[in-house]
């Protein structure tokens, strides 16, 4: 399998623990830098994806953009409004 489809395919079974993350990090974390929310979620990431199976650099590195791709969906929607609380990020 390519390169490219491997990733693809990664970040398909990927995506809904990344989205699930990020929404998680967003809310128990609402005050912190971005940086520090996207290691956050990165290390919830990685950790369940070693338990799920063998994961490496490359995946990693996918799941980065993954998670800045997720996160930039939901500024530019406004659903991470700088406005809003943890408790309103919460309840959507």
């Amino acid at each position: 399998m390519s390169k490219f489809l491997s990733a693809l395919a990664f970040s398909v079974k990927l995506f809904p623990v990344v989205l699930g993350g990020v929404v998680t990090v967003e809310t128990a974390l609402a005050g912190a830098s971005g940086e520090t929310k996207k290691a956050a979620v990165l290390a919830a990431v990685s950790a369940a994806a070693k338990v799920a199976g063998a994961i490496d650099e490359e995946h990693i590195h996918t799941a980065a953009q993954l998670v800045d791709d997720i996160v930039a969906a939901f500024n530019k929607t406004g659903y991470f409004s700088k406005a809003k609380t943890a408790a309103t990020v919460a309840a959507k």
